[in-house]
């Protein structure tokens, strides 16, 4: 069953690049990303446990779904009004907002370093406290702009100096490592990669090089957190294996309930977001455990993104939000290929989610994270077109 997924979903990825033209659109994502990773689960000799035959059936309910779903609806003419296609970038208001944001990322890294007392290891304890401290929380809804203020500074690159682009880039390096999320890398490195490839700078070097530095930082964030050992025979390579390979085989135990894990209350797992602001009204309601360590042999507590819709909702449930999703990513495509400017950085921001479904779902389950770049992508564009319109009023 294994080779003969790969086969189908190869397949598959072959049909919608060529349908696409395009290595950045959703169905052509997921299909290179699960295509991939069954391929190194059949051709590597790791460690973990075979995979069964209905989390191929599983995979299959999601992949097919969202594959047709974003192909038909990246093709379907959407209106949409003539204020949100705005695509100006004002130099003005980009270099007025510079020094803050060049501040506030000085601030923000100060933050981490007092909070932790200057201590990397105290840095990633801080931040698996239930609650952070006021000022630190307001610099992680800020960073949110931040990333949105650096994607739009690449996509117009040739409209500002190269120092302010570098500087911008670096100072969101270090904030990730202080950070110390290996999500935050991949979602910057998708989103420098995705802005390459809508300017048409991205080159197989860029490509390479990109990985092999996100290597370097994932690896140095593992030893700075000290949750792993790489001295052991097979250390790095099963370090490989378990940010890569491990959630596919947690979630086969899962749906085979060979493990167990605390449901909560019916669309918790999927909208936690949302079933949170209405706790804060005072509506018992029960949450969901993101996820527990189990060994596949491999210790891991990530199951995939299906974990939560799969846990909610069962096959069904796996079926249809694969297709809303898949829908929800199609008229995106269509939005920034349209060039809006407001779903091409919406777009640089969250890109990254499709890279990483074999880890978990960074759409629904970090809803308040995507309602923050979505209204900071807002934010910026609408700005550019109301100074445009003053302007013109004014002559």
């Amino acid at each position: 069953m294994l080779e003969l997924s790969c086969f189908f979903i190869l397949f598959l990825f072959f049909f919608c690049y060529f349908y696409t033209k395009s290595f950045f659109h959703p169905s052509v994502i997921i299909c290179s990303v699960w295509g991939g990773l069954l391929l190194a689960y059949s051709f590597f000799n790791h460690p973990l446990y075979d995979l069964s035959n209905r989390f191929f059936y599983v995979l299959w309910l999601w992949i097919l779904p969202f594959c047709l779903c974003s192909l038909a609806f990246s093709r379907r003419v959407i209106k949409i009004s003539y204020k949100i296609k705005s695509n100006n970038f004002n130099v003005k208001v980009f270099k007025k907002l510079y020094p803050y944001v060049i501040v506030f990322s000085f601030c923000f890294i100060f933050l981490f370093i007092f909070y932790s007392r200057g201590e990397i290891a105290a840095i990633r304890e801080l931040l698996l406290e239930e609650e952070l401290p006021p000022l630190l929380k307001l610099g992680f809804y800020l960073n949110s702009f931040f990333s949105i203020y650096t994607f739009y500074a690449i996509l117009n690159y040739k409209y500002i100096s190269k120092k302010k682009v570098v500087m911008l880039l670096v100072l969101m390096l270090i904030i990730s490592l202080l950070k110390s999320n290996k999500t935050s890398f991949i979602a910057l490195f998708c989103g420098i990669l995705y802005c390459l490839y809508k300017n048409g700078k991205l080159r197989i070097g860029y490509l390479l090089i990109s990985i092999l530095v996100l290597l370097g930082l994932v690896s140095l964030v593992s030893i700075g957190r000290a949750d792993y050992n790489f001295e052991s025979d097979s250390g790095v390579l099963n370090f490989v294996y378990i940010y890569t390979l491990s959630p596919l085989t947690a979630f086969d135990a899962l749906i085979n309930n060979e493990i167990t894990i605390s449901e909560g209350t019916i669309g918790s797992s999927t909208f936690t977001f949302l079933y949170k602001i209405l706790a804060v009204f005072g509506i018992p309601l029960e949450f969901s455990d993101l996820g527990t360590w189990v060994y596949v042999p491999l210790p891991t507590n990530v199951f995939t993104t299906l974990r939560g819709f799969y846990m909610d909702f069962g096959y069904w449930g796996v079926t249809l939000i694969g297709a809303f999703l898949g829908s929800i990513w199609g008229i995106l495509y269509k939005f920034q290929e349209k060039n809006y400017g407001i779903f091409v950085l919406f777009y640089a921001s969250m890109v990254f989610s499709l890279f990483v479904q074999f880890f978990g779902d960074y759409f629904f389950y970090t809803m308040s994270v995507t309602i923050q770049y979505l209204f900071f992508s807002f934010l910026l564009q609408s700005k550019f077109r109301v100074k445009k319109k003053l302007h013109q009023n004014k002559k």
